[in-house]
Order: C-alpha cells, then sequence, then structure tokens
C-alpha cells in the first residue's frame, strides 16, 4: 500500500490537483475567517454609532404607546379585531368575517358612480359634477335608486341601509382622536422573518377610506354638512391607524388616505360648508399631525425589517443563494443553490447588513433629522442614481442592499407633498375663519387673527414663506414652488408643464403646490 501511494504521488497531475485544491480550500477558509471578523467588526460600530444616537434595531420597540380602547377609533365593533391574521382560531374566524364585511361593503358603490364623484380639486380647481354623480347612481338599483327623479336623501338613506356601519364610523371618529387597529401584536406573535408579518388591516383601511369618501360627498350634497365633516374624519383616524404599523407600506397607505381627507376638505371649504367649531378643531388636528415624525418612523421601521432579514440568512446558510441572485437579477434556479448557499460567507451578509444600514442613514435617516422633509426627493434620486451605478466588483457588500431598499422615492415624494398639502390646509381653515369674522380675507396672511394662526404656520415644507394673494372673484390663492423650485405665480402643473404634469406627488411634477379655488386653466 505504501509503494502504491508513493507512486500515485509521484503523478505529477494528482499532485498539482490536490495542491490546487487545497490552495483553494485554504483561500476560502481563510476568506471566511477574515469576512466574519471584519464585517463583525463593522457592524458593531455602525450598531453603537445608532444606539448612541437613540436608534434602535427592535422593531417592536418602534410600535406607538397603546391607547385606551375608549379613545381608540379603531376598538369600535366594526373595525375591534381586524388586525387579526388568518387562521382557524374563534378570534381569526371572527376578525376575517369583519373584513369580509368591509370588503363587501366597499362593493356597494360600483366603480363608475366613483368615478363620476372624483375630483381634483387641489390639483386642478375642479369640483365635481353632482348631477351627473346622481345619474349614474339612478341607473344603479342594487342601492335603491333605480328611478331618475331619485335624491341625494333617499341616495344616502340607500347606502346607510345597505352599510350600517357608515353611522357608527362617523359618529365615532368625532368623537375618538386616536386610532391604532387591534390587536397590537405582542413580541412573541412577530414571525422570525418581519417582511411576512401580515397587515390585513391596511388593504381593509383602504376599502373603508374610498366607501367613506364617497359617503361623506353624497351627505354634503344631500345637506347634511356635520355628517360629512364627520364621515371626512373617518380618513384622517384611518390614516393614523396606518402610520402605527411604522412600515413603508402602511405609510403609504397613510399618505393616501390624508390626501382623500385633503380632496374633502377643500370641497367643503370650497363650498363654505364648515363652521367655526368644525375649522378650529381641524386646525389644531392637523397642527398635531406630522407627516415628516410619520416618514421618519416608517423609515425606522424599515431599517429594522432590512437588519432583521439580513440576519435571518446570518442564520440560515441554505438560504442565501436564492437572495443573492435575486440581487443581480438572475431568474436562473438551480439544484445547486442550497450547496452553494452554504458556501458563501456569512461575513459576506453582516458586511451586507452594515452596508443597507449605512445608505439608508447616510442618505435619508440623516437628512430627514436635520433638514426634515424639505428636498427629499433629491435625496432619494441621488442615493437610487448611486445604487444602480454600484459596480458588484467593486462594492460587493451593496449587492443585496439593492434588493433589500424599496422604492423611496415615490414615498417620499409623496410625503414632502402631504406635509405641504397639510400646512396649506391649516391656513386655508385660519383664513375661512378670519373670514367668518371679518367678512373678507386678510390683505396678507401676517394680517391674520393671532388666534387663527400658530408661530410656524406661514412657511411651507422647506420652510419658507408660503405665498397668498387675494382673487379678483373675492377667493385667495396659497401656493409654494413645487419639486423643482420654480415659483410659477399659483400656477398648476397643467397650467405650466401641459397635461403630463399634473401629479404633484410626483417628483417629475412641473409647476406649484397650490391651494386654490379658482378652476385651472384649460390646456390642450
Amino acid at each position: 500500500m505504501r509503494a502504491f501511494l508513493l507512486d500515485l504521488w509521484s503523478h505529477r497531475g494528482f499532485r498539482y490537483s490536490f495542491l490546487t485544491v487545497a490552495g483553494i480550500g485554504s483561500f476560502w477558509f481563510m476568506l471566511h475567517l477574515a469576512l466574519n471578523w471584519s464585517g463583525e467588526k463593522r457592524w458593531q460600530r455602525i450598531k453603537t454609532q445608532l444606539e448612541a444616537e437613540g436608534e434602535t434595531f427592535d422593531f417592536y420597540s418602534l410600535y406607538p404607546p397603546p391607547i385606551p380602547d375608549d379613545q381608540n377609533f379603531c376598538a369600535i365593533e366594526p373595525l375591534n379585531g381586524i388586525r387579526t391574521p388568518e387562521g382557524t382560531s374563534p378570534e381569526a374566524v371572527a376578525a376575517q368575517k369583519k373584513r369580509d364585511a368591509i370588503e363587501n361593503a366597499a362593493k356597494v358603490v360600483p366603480s363608475n358612480i366613483r368615478s363620476a364623484a372624483t375630483w381634483d380639486g387641489i390639483g386642478r380647481g375642479q369640483v365635481p359634477d353632482a348631477a351627473v354623480v346622481l345619474e349614474e347612481a339612478a341607473r344603479y338599483p342594487i342601492l335603491g335608486t333605480s328611478q331618475p327623479s331619485r335624491t341625494w336623501a333617499e341616495l344616502r338613506l340607500a347606502l346607510e341601509s345597505r352599510v350600517p356601519m357608515l353611522i357608527e364610523l362617523s359618529q365615532e371618529a368625532r368623537k375618538r382622536t386616536q386610532a391604532d387597529y387591534l390587536p397590537r401584536p405582542t413580541r412573541e406573535e412577530l414571525p422570525e422573518l418581519l417582511v411576512m408579518l401580515p397587515m390585513p388591516q391596511l388593504y381593509n383601511g383602504q376599502n373603508h377610506g374610498s366607501l367613506c369618501r364617497f359617503y361623506s360627498f353624497v351627505c354634503l350634497q344631500a345637506g347634511d354638512t356635520q355628517s360629512s365633516f364627520n364621515s371626512a374624519l373617518v380618513l384622517l383616524r384611518l390614516s393614523d391607524a396606518a402610520d402605527a404599523s411604522r412600515t413603508l407600506i402602511g405609510n403609504l397607505v397613510a399618505q393616501t388616505q390624508c390626501a382623500q381627507f385633503f380632496s374633502l376638505l377643500w370641497l367643503q371649504l370650497h363650498g363654505r360648508h364648515l363652521t367655526e367649531p368644525d375649522l378650529s378643531m381641524i386646525q389644531a388636528e392637523l397642527s398635531r399631525e406630522d407627516r415628516q415624525q410619520a416618514f421618519l418612523h416608517a423609515l425606522r421601521g424599515e431599517i429594522a425589517l432590512g437588519v432583521n432579514s439580513m440576519e435571518f440568512l446570518e442564520a440560515r446558510p441554505r438560504d442565501r443563494w436564492a437572495s443573492f441572485t435575486m440581487a443581480s437579477g438572475s431568474t436562473a434556479s438551480s439544484s445547486l443553490g442550497p450547496v452553494l448557499s452554504s458556501l458563501i460567507p456569512g461575513g459576506f451578509i453582516t458586511h451586507s447588513k452594515a452596508a443597507l444600514v449605512e445608505l439608508e442613514r447616510d442618505w435619508l435617516l440623516h437628512p430627514l433629522q436635520v433638514n426634515g422633509l424639505r428636498h427629499i426627493q433629491g435625496r432619494t434620486s441621488a442615493m437610487e442614481a448611486h445604487l444602480h451605478s454600484i459596480s458588484y466588483w467593486r462594492e460587493p457588500d451593496k449587492i443585496l442592499a439593492r434588493l433589500a431598499l424599496p422604492t423611496f422615492k415615490i414615498i417620499s415624494s409623496m410625503a414632502a407633498y402631504g406635509e405641504n398639502l397639510r400646512l396649506q390646509a391649516i391656513l386655508a381653515c385660519a383664513l375661512e375663519r378670519h373670514f367668518l369674522r371679518h367678512g373678507n380675507y386678510p390683505a396678507t396672511l401676517e394680517g391674520l387673527d393671532p388666534e387663527f394662526r400658530g408661530k410656524n404656520e406661514l412657511l411651507d415644507v422647506n420652510g419658507d414663506k408660503v405665498h397668498y394673494t387675494q382673487m379678483k372673484d373675492g377667493r385667495f390663492r396659497l401656493w409654494s414652488p413645487g419639486p423643482d423650485g420654480r415659483d410659477d405665480g399659483g400656477k398648476f402643473g397643467g397650467e405650466v408643464g401641459g397635461p403630463s404634469y399634473r401629479q404633484p406627488h410626483l417628483e417629475s411634477y412641473r409647476g406649484d403646490w397650490v391651494w386654490r379655488y379658482d378652476p385651472a386653466v384649460k390646456v390642450p
């Protein structure tokens, strides 16, 4: 045997092959050790820095404090428990029945009627044609409006008959000023991989919001301005509840619901339907809102979710290859995937985790804390451009970051626009209160009675003074430069950039962010 082995070793090809394999194995082993050591050292440095700044990677600790049931809008019967995930337990079955009821309620008003009842007052100064809405509703027998002679009052009664919860939602929205979907998850109930956390309440919240928006419009046309106002408040409550999820998807839903509320508020202010107590209440509520903080909370939650996902891969070597191929854009699958996954050093995942947090900290978290939402669109665009310019060979630690980082561009643009809209709505209410007291609007914003405005409520999202002018029709315009930073004199995007620039929440929007009641000049 000894002679055989010596003879075998004497063959040059085998010897060289053995030495090559041994060398590669040794190199790979040393690479594992080096990446594991350097990755952990880098991560501990970043973690220590952020924790010293008061940040945390514990997703559960980011949830807002619990709200007493008697103050929580989502504790009312139609909403209580809809956060419960699907399952076979009595609680899960009951929650699913409520979610089904909400989904079915949203289907009561068909899309053609909702389309007729849409308007773009804030974007174009457009008021809905109520006669067209009523005519469309009259063609829909299930609402009990099969004859064209039906009235708004009858349409309202038909809605309340089909969806009794609309009355309770409107009444409770006035009484309960806080909202968080129930039941609140416990730490033990959170999934190991947090991106798998079920959030069925967000979809239900969208259904509720759409229906309540239509109901508010119907009540307004029926002459019940108070019920219309209360139903609009439902959208504010649902927005707060969505923000409490501390995720970007929750923040996106919340921004959508806030936009629907502002649309209703614009319509009510356009017709001067709100009373002094209503206007005062809206000012107080919107002054407590903070879209910047809501976006910041969602960003922190997204960082915590990203860290959790990386730590999940650190603990599961066989799942690493799938994430790596997804990040590189490959769709190929292989039976060798689990084997190749085990060959990816855990330190590479740790470096990726550190790179992910560094990117979000440097490009989003710190700029948002220092400058607020001002010019945030430029930061997210620059970050996305940086991510797409990454060379896999030069910066392999950022490969997974491209997969883990969501598209911040649209969400951040919506957040900036939504915050500016909130500030304009506060001023619009202040101006209307001034009109109710004096019979006219002030010549300048500084002429508002001090009790009608707060200390910083003459500023826009960028910290600049809001532009204001009186119009010949007796109303006013409020505006701030849009994403391009250019003052267009209070013109909508459609009046400046043409029909393709009519979405003010997008970074590509050209025109001012405007609050006005006169309609836009028609453009081709």
